[in-house]
């Protein structure tokens, strides 16, 4: 693979990172907003409602943090990609890749 490509991948697993921290952004956002309209409404709960919620919570936030950090490494790996894709020609000849020129 040519150097020029790896660059081209790096900023596509860029965007598709930072496509994936944005949706979990909003996720997070939304569900912020809705536990300010429950606390306004002034449910009551019991006990096993408050176990159940947590529950799902928990399986949530298990969930989330996975995304989150799929969406981390790929913009982690998109910045390498890049910073891969722009050395100078020489010192790229010296990790053993060629440029597509």
């Amino acid at each position: 693979m040519c150097q020029q490509w790896i660059a081209i991948l790096g900023l596509v697993l860029d965007i598709a990172g930072f496509l994936i921290l944005a949706r979990e952004w909003y996720w997070a956002i939304n569900l912020q907003g809705a536990e300010q309209v429950e606390r306004r409404m002034g449910n009551e709960d019991t006990a096993a409602d408050r176990k159940y919620r947590w529950d799902g919570w928990l399986a949530q936030y298990k969930l989330r943090r996975g995304i989150f950090r799929i969406g981390l490494g790929l913009i982690v790996a998109g910045f390498v990609g890049q910073l891969i894709g722009s050395l100078p020609a020489s010192y790229a000849a010296h990790i053993g890749l060629k440029s597509c020129n």
